[in-house]
């Protein structure tokens, strides 16, 4: 009796041992590296700092347009409320850095997202890899970004593919042999993407550095003169790939077509918006660029979600960058959702392992280098409206 007595009692204790180690209480996550519980966080911020006032606040709007959508439509992830605290870099370098680091220390974000413009988003590397927070930069391509930073990610291609697949493009599609290449001084996207682009076409025509037959650095404060178009003109290019903001070279563009000009133009993602084809006008006509986007192609289901709401929400067709926007916010609460934690380090290692995560620009899934795996769109400037062309697959 007293045998069956005492394996009464060892029995009881297993059970006890396997009920409380078996159950997950819901309320509660646990930490990897020292095996400790610690409470679910009932509410996650992400800080967003964009240019919401300055030189670049049309841009920095279209993106904050597609984080507060998406917020809107995925405010939770299961009982984890997403909370937006949102601050403006003022289209400036110092004031991007300064807001980085008061959203961080002040507000006690765990992961960031921005900025638009590759140099707003290059000056808040620093604190954002110092103060160890993840951030994601929607539409910022420039390839410096994310290298030595492990804190860094982007929800879009980078220069270096855009660059490349872009010169591919013109030699290959367009038959182009011959361009000029102009930059704007002092504009990191302008020349990572410019240079990009001449290294893959030079290497495209067997090495032959005279293929780029005019360079040219221009300052977007001051025209060029009438000689630099002049010499242009004269040198003759079956193209000129011209990277840049927006307005600048919609301006520029549009003197060179005033001086004569009168072959192709080629250029990145920033001049998939309207202000590009309302200050080109007939000069952007023919202009072809790449994108990270088109309303035309529904890429996965969530590109369903985000059109007909964004169109409910704002009224209007969404842009490629309100789409990355939307993306990036997409991207933080997957990490959110699989790490079930607001620490910051924890959902800076889920974001390196996302995998065809469906968002409103294709498919994301992160490679080797932490970079997403995206799609490359080719669009022209077609009786004023900006149309796709093709797709490119990364």
């Amino acid at each position: 009796m007293k045998r069956v007595r005492n394996l009464y009692i060892i029995l009881s204790i297993l059970l006890i041992c396997v009920s409380v180690s078996g159950c997950k209480d819901s309320n509660f996550e646990t930490i990897k590296n020292d095996n400790l519980k610690v409470p679910r966080p009932e509410v996650v911020k992400i800080g967003v700092f964009e240019p919401v006032t300055g030189a670049y606040s049309y841009a920095g709007n279209l993106e904050l347009e597609g984080i507060k959508l998406a917020n809107q439509l995925y405010p939770f992830v299961d009982d984890i409320k997403i909370e937006l605290v949102v601050m403006d870099n003022q289209s400036d370098k110092l004031a991007s850095a300064r807001v980085v680091s008061d959203l961080i220390q002040n507000e006690g974000v765990s992961a960031l997202i921005g900025s638009w413009s590759s140099t707003l988003s290059l000056s808040a590397g620093p604190i954002i890899n110092d103060l160890k927070v993840p951030a994601v930069a929607p539409t910022s391509t420039n390839q410096d970004l994310t290298i030595g930073n492990d804190y860094y990610f982007r929800a879009c291609f980078s220069d270096a593919y855009q660059g490349s697949t872009l010169a591919g493009y013109a030699y290959y599609d367009l038959g182009i042999r011959t361009i000029a290449l102009v930059t704007e001084r002092g504009n990191d996207y302008s020349n990572g993407l410019g240079r990009f682009f001449a290294d893959r076409f030079v290497e495209l025509n067997d090495s032959d550095h005279n293929v780029i037959i005019y360079r040219i650095e221009y300052d977007p404060n001051q025209i060029l003169n009438e000689e630099e178009f002049d010499k242009i003109i004269i040198s003759n290019p079956d193209a000129i790939f011209i990277p840049g903001g927006y307005s600048e070279t919609a301006h520029w563009i549009k003197k060179a077509r005033e001086y004569g000009y009168d072959g192709i133009f080629i250029g990145g993602d920033t001049w998939d918006n309207d202000v590009f084809v309302t200050y080109g006008g007939k000069s952007v006509e023919g202009a072809i660029f790449s994108s990270f986007y088109t309303s035309e192609i529904a890429l996965t289901q969530e590109s369903t979600v985000f059109l007909e709401n964004y169109k409910n929400k704002y009224g209007k067709e969404p842009t490629a960058i309100a789409a990355l926007g939307y993306d990036a916010y997409l991207m933080i609460k997957d990490a959110i959702q699989r790490s079930a934690s607001s620490d910051p380090e924890e959902l800076k290692n889920a974001l390196k392992e996302i995998s065809n995560l469906s968002g409103a620009a294709g498919l994301i899934t992160m490679n080797e280098l932490g970079e997403p795996e995206r799609i490359l769109i080719i669009k022209t400037v077609k009786d004023g409206a900006i149309r796709s062309i093709t797709t490119i697959d990364n």
